[in-house]
């Protein structure tokens, strides 16, 4: 019996001996699904409607800028001294193929981030690819807390896993710059999202190519501040004209 055999022996018989209220747990027959399995929880249990509605992600539940004390604690737990790393890449990788390595884009510092923001252009086609690719190279210490496309931009935020319950609200703005909006090859990618309680704003862009297409870079630019709209409760798509709306405070596009 070769060590594939065995295994599924094992999970055979664990599975014809399990019993809930005298009836066996799987393999009933009826082509239904098996009764669960009751068992000890070590870890205090989440009920399914809190999973819902996100109720154990700090701020998860809230729709307003509340901060309470055990907020507070949360964060001098993780942070203390108020800092966290942050790292932030770009990259037009001109519909290349996805390279088997990329540590010297994502692990170019001594020590590895807590949050990890990659926004690339001319993305490649197999994104599902770059995605793993991510995640191998980060290694099992980070997860991916979003991600989002459009056309040919991609942007991924992995995050520390101790770390990815208190990111919040992601909330993503889309805009093309081409004037056949079916044609999404310039443009930008909007992500904002609450993480400790604090709003960031992340913005991944593809401009005009070329030294002569000055005027066409200034008009993505100015196209791109006018119609993304970001707001600091979570609001987008113009939604919220509040005077605080954050793109109207800081816009730092990559190319």
């Amino acid at each position: 019996m070769n060590c594939e055999d065995s295994l599924m022996s094992t999970i055979t018989s664990e599975a014809t001996t399990m019993k809930t209220n005298g009836q066996l747990a799987a393999g009933g027959g009826d082509g239904k699904f098996p009764k669960p399995v009751q068992s000890v929880n070590v870890l205090t249990q989440i009920k399914t409607t809190d999973i819902h509605s996100k109720k154990f992600m700090m701020e998860g539940s809230k729709s307003s800028d509340s901060w309470n004390i055990s907020d507070e604690n949360e964060l001098d737990n993780h942070f203390p001294n108020r800092r966290f790393n942050l790292f932030v890449g770009t990259w037009n990788m001109q519909r290349c193929k996805v390279p088997p390595n990329i540590d010297d884009f994502i692990l170019a510092g001594e020590q590895q981030s807590d949050v990890y923001v990659i926004g690339i252009q001319e993305a490649p086609s197999d994104i599902k690819n770059w995605q793993i690719r991510l995640q191998e190279t980060l290694g099992p210490n980070h997860a991916l807390a979003h991600s989002s496309s459009h056309g040919v931009l991609h942007i991924s935020i992995f995050v520390k896993r101790h770390l990815i319950w208190h990111c919040s609200d992601f909330v993503e703005c889309k805009i093309t710059t081409r004037p056949i909006s079916q044609i999404k090859t310039k443009g930008a990618i909007g992500i904002s999202f609450r993480f400790f309680g604090s709003r960031f704003l992340f913005l991944n862009s593809h401009f005009h190519s070329g030294q002569t297409k000055t005027n066409e870079r200034i008009e993505d630019y100015n196209k791109i501040t006018q119609e993304l709209k970001i707001s600091s409760s979570g609001g987008s798509n113009g939604k919220s004209k509040h005077k605080s709306d954050i793109i109207t405070r800081s816009v730092v596009p990559s190319t």
